[in-house]
C-alpha cells in the first residue's frame, strides 16, 4: 500500500499524538521507572488503546512502506521469544512493540511540525529538570571527581533511597538526554528569538550535565551530532557551491570548534580522580583520534577497553552465525550492532542494521530537499547517524531508553516523507 494515500490527519489527533509522545518518553525516565513503575508499565498499553480508537489512521500507517522495517523486526524478535524464550528473552520483542506505538505517534505529528517542536521542548525540559535534580539542584557540587560517587548522590537526590541497579538506569539517562539535545536544533526553524534562546539554553544545560556526569559517549553525541546538523543545514541543496554556502560552511565549522572548546575548557577544570581520566579521554579523542592518529592502545583506552571485549561477540556470532547463541553465549555487552549478531545471528542482526540505515537514509533524503523545516530534518538525520555510529561501541539499541526517541523520530520522518 502506498503511504501517500493515508487519510488526512486532524489537528485534534496531532495534539493527542504529541501528548502521548511526551507521556510515554517521560515514563521512561529514572524517577518513573524506579518510583512509579506501575505507571511506566501501564503507559504503553493505554497509549496503544488510544491509538486504536484513532484506527482510521493507524491501520494505514501500519500498512505503509516506511513501517515495514519496524514490522519486520517486531515479527522476527517475537518469533525468537516464542520459539526459545529462555534463550532469547522478551526484551527485544518488547522494544519493537513499544517502538510501534511511538512510531505511530511520531507519524501523526507529520502534518504540523510545530507539534513536533512542542514535543521536543517538553521532553528536553523534563530531562533537564531531572538532571538538575540529580546534581542536587545546583551547578557546583562535591560529587564531581568520581562517577560512583555521582551515582550515589544522584540516587539520593532523586529520593530513591538505594542506588542498587541505578548505574544502568543513569547510563541510559545520559544517552537519552544527549540524543534529545540534538533535536533542540529543530527550534531554529521557528522565527521566534525566544524559542531559539530556549534551544541554546537547554542544549548548553544538557552539554554541561553530560560533562559533569563523566560519561564520554553523551559528550561525543552532542558535539559530533551538532557538527552534523550545522553542516547539513549549510549544504547546498541544489548541488552547487556559492559564496553564501561557503560562508555557511565556515560558520558551521566555527560553531563546532566553539562547542568543542567549551567541552575541553570545562574538562580542564577537573584535575584529579576519575574525572581526570574521563576528561583525558575527551582531549585524546578531540586532539588526535579524530585526525586519524593514535595506535590501537590509544583507541582502546579512549573507548574504555571496548575494543578488547568486542571480539567476544564476534566469536559468539561465528559459533552460531544463523540464529546466534542468545543468552547462552558470552558477549561484549557494549556494542548494540555486533551483540545483535552474536545473540540472534544473521536472522536478527541484519534487520537491526536495516532499521538503523533505512531511517537514516530517509532522514538524509528529507534534509536535502526540505525547505520549510531544514533544521528539523537535519536534527533528525543527525540523531539517526549518531545512533548508528554509537551503536558500534555502546548497547544503546534494544537495551536503553534512548531508543524511544529513535522510534518517535522515525515515525515523524516517515510521515514527512509521505507528504
Amino acid at each position: 500500500m502506498n503511504v501517500k494515500h493515508v487519510v488526512p490527519i486532524k489537528r485534534r489527533e496531532t495534539f493527542i499524538a504529541m501528548v502521548l509522545s511526551i507521556a510515554l518518553l517521560a515514563s521512561m525516565s529514572p524517577t518513573i521507572i524506579y518510583k512509579y513503575n506501575f505507571f511506566y508499565r501501564l503507559a504503553f498499553p493505554v497509549a496503544g488503546l488510544v491509538l486504536i480508537i484513532l484506527k482510521r489512521n493507524v491501520v494505514n500507517i501500519i500498512m505503509s512502506r516506511n513501517f515495514r522495517p519496524l514490522m519486520l523486526c517486531l515479527i522476527i524478535f517475537t518469533l525468537f521469544f516464542i520459539i526459545a524464550p529462555e534463550k532469547y528473552g522478551k526484551n527485544c520483542s518488547i522494544t519493537y512493540m513499544r517502538g510501534s506505538i511511538l512510531f505511530i505517534c511520531g507519524f501523526i505529528l507529520r502534518n504540523n511540525p510545530k507539534y513536533f517542536l512542542g514535543f521536543v521542548v517538553a521532553i528536553c525540559v523534563i530531562l533537564v529538570v531531572l538532571s538538575y535534580q540529580m546534581m542536587g539542584g545546583g551547578l557546583t557540587s562535591q560529587h564531581f571527581f568520581s562517577r560512583s560517587v555521582f551515582i550515589l548522590a544522584a540516587a539520593a537526590n532523586m529520593g530513591l533511597g538505594s542506588s542498587e541497579g541505578f548505574k544502568e538506569v543513569l547510563t541510559n539517562f545520559v544517552w537519552y538526554i544527549s540524543f534529545a539535545g540534538l533535536l533542540l536544533a529543530s527550534l531554529f526553524d521557528s522565527k521566534s528569538k525566544w524559542l531559539r534562546f530556549v534551544s541554546v539554553s537547554l542544549f548548553l544545560s544538557i552539554l554541561f550535565f553530560s560533562v559533569r556526569s563523566m560519561w564520554t559517549t553523551p559528550v561525543l553525541i552532542l558535539v559530533f551530532g551538532f557538527g552534523i546538523i550545522v553542516i547539513s543545514v549549510a549544504n547546498n541543496r541544489q548541488g552547487r557551491i556559492s559564496v553564501k554556502q561557503i560562508r555557511k560552511f565556515f560558520i558551521a565549522g566555527l560553531a563546532v570548534f566553539i562547542v568543542i572548546s567549551i567541552v575541553v575548557t570545562i574538562s580542564n577544570q577537573s584535575t584529579s580522580g576519575e574525572a581526570e581520566v574521563k576528561f583525558n579521554q575527551l582531549n585524546l579523542i578531540f586532539s588526535r583520534l579524530i585526525l586519524g592518529q593514535g595506535n590501537f592502545s590509544e583507541w582502546d583506552s579512549a573507548t574504555s577497553g571496548r575494543l578488547r571485549i568486542i571480539p567476544l561477540s564476534v566469536n559468539a556470532f561465528l559459533d552460531s552465525p544463523l540464529i546466534g547463541g542468545g543468552n547462552f553465549f558470552k558477549i561484549s555487552g557494549h556494542s548494540a550492532l555486533i551483540d545483535a549478531f552474536a545473540k540472534f545471528g544473521l536472522l536478527g542482526g541484519v534487520p537491526v542494521v536495516l532499521i538503523l540505515i533505512f531511517y537514516m537514509r530517509l532522514a538524509l533524503s528529507l534534509a536535502k530537499k526540505e525547505l520549510e523545516f531544514p533544521y528539523t530534518m537535519s536534527a533528525c538525520f543527525s540523531l539517526f547517524t549518531m545512533f548508528f555510529v554509537i551503536s558500534f561501541l555502546n548497547p544503546i539499541f534494544m537495551t536503553a531508553n534512548s531508543e524511544g526517541l529513535f522510534f518517535v523520530v522515525a515515525g515523524f520522518v516517515s510521515g514527512r516523507n509521505s507528504l
